[in-house]
């Protein structure tokens, strides 16, 4: 006949998932993206720098090209120093795209492309610093 709603008393809040209506906050930086941003994109950022650096050292043609067989093609202008930062930032963006999207699959995988792009930015910033120290 009447319609009475009777509260219900809970002995125990933790039985009762209404009641925890708190919400855990997600990290800002993922796990999977930690190595990521705190070695590879330093890494980008150093090379950068560094090429910005040294280019006020460098003479107006330096050898880039190691491996072509005529000594001529060998020399590059001074403002192809900045092919290595470029190519290290492009990879970098490609890399975190790729580990952004590939989030939902084995976080594993996404630690090893995070570590392959750590080692590719240290092989380029190798590259920079030989090439540069070569020169002066």
């Amino acid at each position: 006949m009447y319609n009475i709603k009777v509260p219900k008393i809970i002995i125990n809040p933790t039985l009762n998932p209404n009641l925890d209506k708190k919400k855990s906050k997600a990290p800002i930086l993922r796990p999977y993206y930690r190595p990521f941003f705190f070695l590879a994109v330093p890494l980008s950022i150093i090379n950068i720098v560094l090429s910005i650096l040294f280019f006020a050292f460098l003479p107006p043609e330096i050898p880039i090209f190691h491996t072509m067989i005529q000594p001529d093609d060998r020399l590059a202008d001074s403002m192809m120093i900045f092919i290595l930062p470029i190519l290290a930032t492009i990879i970098n963006v490609i890399h975190a795209l790729v580990i952004y999207f590939g989030r939902k699959y084995e976080l594993l995988l996404l630690n090893i492309f995070s570590y392959f792009t750590i080692f590719i930015q240290l092989l380029l910033l190798a590259v920079l610093l030989r090439t540069v120290l070569v020169i002066i």
